[in-house]
């Protein structure tokens, strides 16, 4: 970063229904402390894809200025957050020999070479190569294998990728906005970061963060993040079925669903009545039963659950998993986390940023990604540091400096 705010962090979550920018300050220690935040409602993407860039780049640019007006300084450089129905993730393993019997940064490279990572269709690009674990002969869960005596070693990675289009068109509407964008990490890698204790990456959690457009779900395991999930049905969905049944705008459902709204049903009583809802059309209300609202929620909700439910059980690690973390703006939904233990069957919490100082207002669950962000920034501060991505010529070669930087992670 240049000048003055050489000493700041800062994330930018770019999601579907808002925009959220978090600064936070790295204090002599490394602690961090957050001092900025802006917030704007999101336009012009869907999904994890943008569709207007004009109305994007806007969004981003007041999202960003807020947060400025705060700390009295231009930011210039940022890492953001990448979710959507185009992110996917893939197992892959490689096996090689030694030929010397004790490992060098040669033999891990050809492991992983063996592992495929390279074989990704031309309109994807890898986000994250995730280290599961190292097999050096028969011994398992290995991080850093150089040095180690072994004949044979197995590697099993994780591979996340995104539409190669929608990340240069994320890129672009930063670089329009007038920022650097110095790293990319998806977003439920990110939440986890924020919210989750180390303890729960180890014995088996999966994280869902349901935000507007999509529901992100990442299951962790042995510390390493082991699956993910991508659901289409998130937030406002929910609003547009409130909206639909009652007759009233979206804006108003979405409205009355954040202050009334429950995701069980069984907790309201037949006589709550919500008076006088502005229904479509001029000087039209409406008074809704507050128990009918719940049921609508409970129905998209149940839904949601049911879909990441057979997402989980669809792969290799259901039985490893003990709880789950409920983040994102509509975990805020009272009830919500009894409709997701009744389903996943495991006991469920709402996760919290946790574990940094600075803006109270920040311990809400709608910044979970961005103070994710910032903290995944601290802890990789020289990929921060790093050239900028650009969605131009270069583009490419960024990324395959990112590969680079998981390397020499490993050969440290």
């Amino acid at each position: 970063m240049n000048g003055e705010n050489e000493k700041y962090l800062v994330g930018v979550d770019v999601g579907t229904t808002k925009i959220c920018t978090v600064v936070a300050e790295r204090t002599a220690g490394g602690d961090l402390s957050t001092v900025g935040v802006g917030l704007a409602p999101s336009a012009g993407m869907k999904k994890g894809m943008v569709f207007d860039i004009d109305q994007l780049t806007e969004m981003i640019v007041k999202s960003v200025r807020d947060a400025e007006q705060m700390i009295d300084a231009k930011i210039t450089d940022v890492i953001i957050g990448i979710a959507g129905e185009h992110i996917s993730g893939f197992s892959s393993e490689g096996i090689v020999t030694t030929p010397s019997g004790v490992i060098t940064e040669r033999d891990v490279k050809r492991v992983i070479e063996s592992a495929k990572i390279n074989n990704i269709p031309p309109d994807k690009q890898i986000i994250h190569i995730i280290p599961q674990e190292f097999i050096v002969d028969d011994q398992r869960h290995i991080l850093r294998p150089v040095g180690m005596y072994g004949r044979k070693l197995k590697a099993n990675i994780y591979i996340i990728t995104g539409n190669l289009h929608a990340i240069k068109n994320l890129i672009r509407s930063c670089e329009r906005a007038g920022l650097n964008v110095r790293n990319i990490v998806l977003q439920s890698i990110a939440s986890a970061e924020a919210v989750l204790y180390p303890e729960e990456m180890e014995i088996g959690t999966i994280l869902i963060d349901i935000g507007g457009g999509t529901t992100d779900v990442a299951l962790f395991y042995n510390g390493s993040l082991v699956h993910t999930v991508e659901i289409d049905i998130a937030g406002s969905h929910i609003t547009s079925d409130i909206a639909i049944r009652f007759g009233i705008p979206k804006n108003v459902a979405e409205d009355i669903k954040k202050k009334y709204g429950c995701a069980n049903a069984g907790r309201i009583s037949e006589k709550e009545v919500i008076h006088g809802i502005r229904r479509a059309g001029p000087n039209q209300t409406v008074d809704i039963s507050r128990k009918e609202l719940a049921e609508v929620i409970q129905t998209r909700v149940e839904e949601i659950f049911d879909r990441i439910k057979i997402g989980i059980d669809s792969s290799p690690f259901p039985k490893f998993m003990r709880n789950a973390v409920i983040t994102g703006g509509t975990s805020s939904l009272v009830g919500i986390n009894e409709i997701a233990e009744k389903i996943l069957g495991v006991p469920v919490r709402i996760g919290y940023p946790q574990n940094i100082a600075g803006i109270n207002e920040l311990e809400n669950p709608i910044f979970s990604t961005a103070v994710g962000l910032v903290i995944y920034a601290n802890k990789n501060f020289p990929a921060y540091e790093s050239k900028p991505y650009t969605s131009g010529r270069g583009f490419f070669r960024r990324f395959s400096e990112k590969v680079k930087q998981w390397f020499a992670f490993l050969f440290s």
